[in-house]
């Protein structure tokens, strides 16, 4: 994903879970270059069997060229990461 400073995007991960017990997700962002704007950092899913998709809005902060953002779903032991590589471009302001 290829952003622009102080741009806002919204990313989502989907959790399917079978079964398990104690299910939460949580967001790992570079504090330094993500501010959450909506959406909890971690949360609780429950137990059981479903389905549930959480989203977060964040806004960069500074520019990168290698910014990676995580999402860790967790039950009981077992752990499943999603990462998306970002880059971050200075913001494109307009002089005059």
């Amino acid at each position: 994903m290829v952003l622009s400073v102080g741009e806002v995007q919204t990313v989502a991960a989907t959790v399917t879970a079978q079964n398990c017990e104690d299910c939460r997700i949580e967001l790992d962002a570079d504090p330094e270059l993500f501010e959450i704007v909506s959406g909890r950092h971690a949360l609780e899913l429950g137990s059981g069997s479903f389905e549930r998709t959480v989203e977060w809005r964040l806004r960069t902060k500074a520019p990168a060229e290698d910014a990676i953002l995580g999402a860790k779903a967790m039950a009981r032991g077992s752990i499943q990461q999603a990462f998306l590589f970002v880059r971050i471009h200075p913001s494109l302001g307009i002089e005059g």
